[in-house]
């Protein structure tokens, strides 16, 4: 039987499978999708979670694969320098924020895990209930197959059906505030992340992946059909030119707040947005899903020595 079963193979599942199986135990990884998801989605790494991946080893594989921030430049109306926010006085290894794309976070943890003989990921299994046992969880997939482990822990996002079937209520509070944000082809020049700050509403900037920027704007509503907004929005308040035409990877979203009441429920945990959501500005949602997972790994290896102790 397995020690601990994961639902979800985001960079949170990823993570929390890797501290897991480094304490000695062994881990299932669960993927309702095939592939991994499309676009560069939260880009921020910070230096807590730097910590983390180097005690892994992986910090410098990771490093490779991003721009390192260490400093922003903000603006204000009329596009008028107003000060650099540091992070160079941040105590620790890596005094600044890392902007990577997801997608090659989650590389650098697959590329991990694979070298982990107690570690094993299965994609294309979608969840559909489980039993909790006396010693054990019982999992049933919607095509039939079934798994079992001493442990689950729910990392399977914001529509979450670990958290579904534990029946936690999702209601959220909502912030009246919109955004749109998209990828192009770096070539500003500028080297930095960029904050503009308008009556009108924000746009940021940040170089993530070697030469590709992120641009966000905020926007006066929700938006569904952006068409050129971005770039009309980024014209505006930050004076640089944007084309539409190599625009790459785009999302709208707004920004929400909820906490689970709980995340422990018994032999079945919470973590990342399954446990909690808020703006995904700066990869809020995924970092703080990183320290659950520091927390949940050493809280689970006790849980599992307790269980030994007993048998």
């Amino acid at each position: 039987m397995t020690d601990v079963a994961v639902l979800g193979a985001g960079p949170v599942g990823l993570l929390l499978a890797a501290l897991v199986a480094r304490q000695g135990h062994s881990v299932v990884l669960y993927e309702q999708k095939s592939t991994s998801a499309p676009g560069s989605n939260a880009i921020g790494v910070t230096p807590p979670s730097l910590e983390l991946f180097s005690r892994l080893g992986l910090a410098q594989d990771l490093l490779a694969r991003g721009t390192a921030l260490k400093e922003v430049l903000v603006f204000g109306k009329k596009r008028k320098f107003l000060g650099t926010a540091s992070f160079s006085a941040l105590p620790g290894s890596f005094p600044f924020i890392l902007s990577v794309p997801q997608p090659a976070t989650e590389k650098v943890l697959e590329e991990y895990l694979s070298t982990q003989s107690k570690v094993q990921i299965l994609r294309s299994h979608r969840l559909v209930s489980f039993q909790t046992e006396p010693d054990r969880i019982r999992l049933q997939f919607e095509d039939g197959r079934t798994g079992e482990a001493r442990f689950l822990v729910g990392c399977d996002g914001a529509r979450s059906t670990v958290r579904d079937l534990l029946g936690v209520s999702r209601r959220s509070r909502w912030y009246p505030a919109s955004f749109l944000m998209a990828d192009y082809p770096d070539e500003t020049g500028w080297n930095s992340a960029r904050l503009f700050f308008t009556p009108d509403g924000a746009v940021e900037s940040f170089p993530h992946a070697p030469g590709w920027r992120r641009w966000i704007v905020q926007t006066p509503t929700a938006v569904e059909e952006p068409g050129t907004l971005l770039e009309n929005l980024v014209l505006q308040r930050a004076g640089y030119a944007l084309d539409p035409a190599r625009k790459g990877w785009q999302s709208p979203f707004g920004v929400h707040r909820w906490v689970a009441p709980r995340y422990d429920f018994g032999r079945v945990f919470l973590a990342g947005d399954s446990a909690h959501q808020m703006s995904p500005i700066g990869g809020q949602g995924m970092n703080t899903g990183f320290a659950d997972a520091e927390f949940l790994a050493s809280l689970l290896s006790a849980r599992l020595a307790e269980a030994l102790t007993e048998s």
